[in-house]
């Protein structure tokens, strides 16, 4: 395994603005102070890498083009399965957040890819900073940059892949696997390399096929409870999958967080100054524990969270989308999440007196509900 670390000019600091809570860690990859690489002979991370020299733009809001570039399977002619990781030293632990953003390069042409051109890359969390397998510690979720494998999307735990029996997989997203029908071709519509990468390297040429996540900045979220022991993986705002650790792979929400890359294959990829996964922009935040029936996280259960369910009664929503009124994670808008905001009515701070007026709709809803709640109990 090979690790560089170059020296930035500065060192700058990205705070995501979507943090709920205080941020715990904030890093723009120029350096590998904070980091741990733990990697198989044949891969390779390097600090502070500017991307820009191989034409491609700042991921979105860095003040740089500086991030962390992790390769596989490129130093050598004997081709073998590698993998890397680069996680925190610090270990986390409790209800927090992970951000970063991602960007997966390959060879090309693009369209079904050049050769060797099948990679992995995404999040991890909960490693031990030791183990250097793919998905070996931990909860991570990869995906192939160029839509080549047999499965494009992986969800592992401990090392265990996860599979759609396991029931964390967004619905949506059950056609995440080659030839690339379902879900997927909405979440990443098809994309070309940046012009300036083209013009270093003519063969990149083609559009990628819609459902590979290669070729753009996509941004991961990953919301961890160790109470529930849960880790809710979400890329550019659409969930992916959820791991539990009740389902019997026993990893640990408690550990390092950060990156994982991988080429399952054997085979070494035709242009290796293409083939890499980019990482920028991490910020871990703690979550401050959410007010059940607190749907617009105001602070204050009341009319407008009321609002809220009235508006999507009975809709189909994404799993634990609090905007749409789902807070039970059932994915529907209904009874459960109502019990919710009448559970914990006036519990909070309230808004000013006068700021907020009921509307009748809304108080019906109340009332139907209100004796739903009756009668549940």
């Amino acid at each position: 395994m090979k690790y560089v670390l170059t020296t930035a000019v500065a060192a700058g600091l990205f705070v995501a603005g979507s943090a709920s809570g205080a941020t715990l860690l904030s890093d723009d990859l120029s350096t590998g102070v904070n980091f741990t690489v733990a990697g198989s002979a044949d891969s390779s991370a390097t600090f502070g890498f500017d991307y820009s020299t191989v034409g491609i733009p700042a991921a979105p809001g860095a003040a740089d083009t500086l991030g962390l570039k992790l390769e596989a399977n490129n130093g050598d002619a004997v081709g073998a399965p590698e993998s890397i990781n680069a996680v925190t030293n610090t270990v986390f632990s409790g209800q927090y957040t992970v951000e970063f953003d991602m960007w997966l390069n390959y060879t090309g042409p693009l369209e079904f890819g050049g050769s060797g051109s099948t990679e992995y890359g995404g999040g991890v969390i909960g490693h031990d900073g030791v183990s250097s397998g793919f998905g070996a510690s931990g909860a991570d979720v990869t995906f192939s940059g160029d839509a080549g494998g047999a499965i494009d999307l992986v969800a592992r735990e401990n090392g265990t892949q996860q599979t759609l029996l396991d029931g964390g997989f967004n619905p949506v997203l059950t056609g995440l696997n080659h030839p690339n029908i379902g879900g997927e071709l909405l979440l990443f519509p098809a994309t070309t390399a940046p012009a300036a990468q083209v013009a270093l390297h003519p063969f990149q040429v083609e559009a990628t096929r819609a459902g590979a996540a290669g070729f753009a900045w996509r941004h991961f979220s990953i919301d961890v409870d160790n109470t529930a022991g849960t880790a809710a993986f979400t890329v550019d705002g659409v969930h992916v999958v959820t791991h539990s650790a009740l389902d019997g792979t026993g990893f640990s929400t408690t550990g390092r967080v950060g990156f994982v890359f991988a080429d399952t294959f054997a085979s070494i990829a035709g242009n290796t100054a293409v083939s890499f996964g980019l990482f920028d922009n991490l910020v871990v935040s703690d979550v401050v524990a959410a007010l059940a029936g607190d749907y617009n996280t105001d602070g204050f259960v009341g009319i407008e969270d009321l609002n809220i369910i009235l508006g999507n009664w009975n809709a189909t929503v994404t799993p634990f989308d609090l905007a749409a009124g789902d807070g039970t994670g059932d994915g529907f808008v209904g009874i459960e999440d109502l019990n919710q905001v009448l559970g914990n009515w006036n519990a909070g701070t309230p808004p000013p007196p006068g700021s907020v007026v009921p509307e009748p709709a809304t108080l019906a809803l109340l009332g139907l509900g209100g004796v739903a709640l009756l009668r549940r109990r």
